[in-house]
């Protein structure tokens, strides 16, 4: 390797070892981008399984915020002249709501929208956790909801979620379980008597 350095002209400048403040911006970016996403771990209380997303949520956060070597400009508008659109940033780890296209809905009495939990930005869309699933929604008129915090991080604290953020929303702006039993019933009573009719 010593060899490979003096052919190509580098010079070696040696340091002490886990000691970050002689490293430049470059290599202590790694330590920055990972405080970075541990906060956002934390804030969201969600599974380390989803680093990765989160490492990407990290990424295009810091590429939107000012920088300190050149005055008021951002990476993004640095390198490639135009400024990131900061619109879209909602509160990560927040309850979102994906919709279900027609084709993966079997009648249209079934649910139009799947709650999640939002997990990363982009431009055009984000990526929501649905039922332990990564998927990417592309939406213009979004809806998202300010998340309640209420749960205690676990190992399946994202579907446990997930699910409770379905059932909160039925029992929310529904009727309560016994009254749809009755309801449902007495349809179907209606539904006997008219057939008896014809």
């Amino acid at each position: 390797m010593r060899e490979l350095i003096r052919e190509k002209g580098i010079i070696l400048e040696h340091c002490p070892p886990y000691d970050h403040d002689l490293n430049g911006i470059a290599e202590r970016y790694n330590t920055t981008a990972m405080n970075s996403a541990r906060c956002l771990l934390s804030h969201s209380k969600m599974n380390i399984t989803y680093c990765p997303e989160i490492a990407i949520a990290v990424a295009y956060l810091r590429c939107g915020v000012i920088t300190n070597t050149v005055e008021m400009q951002t990476p993004i508008e640095i390198s490639f002249k135009w400024r990131l659109n900061i619109e879209n940033l909602k509160l990560h780890g927040c309850k979102a709501f994906t919709r279900v296209t027609m084709i993966k809905r079997r009648s249209k009495w079934d649910i139009k929208a799947d709650a999640g939990i939002l997990i990363v930005y982009a431009n055009t869309g984000y990526r929501v956790l649905t039922n332990s699933k990564v998927i990417v929604a592309v939406t213009q008129g979004e809806k998202l909801l300010g998340f309640n915090g209420e749960y205690e991080s676990d190992g399946d604290s994202i579907e446990n979620v997930c699910e409770r953020t379905v059932s909160e929303e039925i029992h929310e702006n529904g009727l309560k379980d016994d009254e749809h039993e009755k309801v449902i019933s007495k349809n179907k009573n209606e539904d006997e008597s008219l057939s008896e009719i014809a």
